[in-house]
């Protein structure tokens, strides 16, 4: 869905200290988006709405790493509106 490259250029990351922790983080924002919309990507299929959402989520778990929050995290409405449209029904 998202490569290493497309998600150190989006997050702006020019070394490779973190790749394999990006490489999570790309793996769980691709686990979150199938969840959220119902659907399975695979590369290079993926609409672009889709993959912005899926470079927000990483660059949310990118500068957040390391934070301990007291309440939920909830997903951000920007990431909500561009998947709504590939959202199964009754999910």
């Amino acid at each position: 869905m998202i490569t290493l490259d497309e998600a150190k250029n989006f997050i702006r990351v020019d070394d490779n200290a973190d790749d394999d922790l990006i490489l999570g983080m790309i793996a769980t924002a691709k686990a979150h988006v199938e969840n959220y919309t119902g659907e399975t990507y695979a590369d290079g299929e993926v609409p672009a709405p889709i993959k912005s959402a899926a470079l927000l989520l990483i660059g949310e778990l990118y500068d957040n790493r390391g934070i301990q929050y007291n309440e939920a995290i909830y997903t951000s409405r920007t990431f909500a509106n561009l998947l709504n449209q590939y959202r199964k029904l009754g999910i």
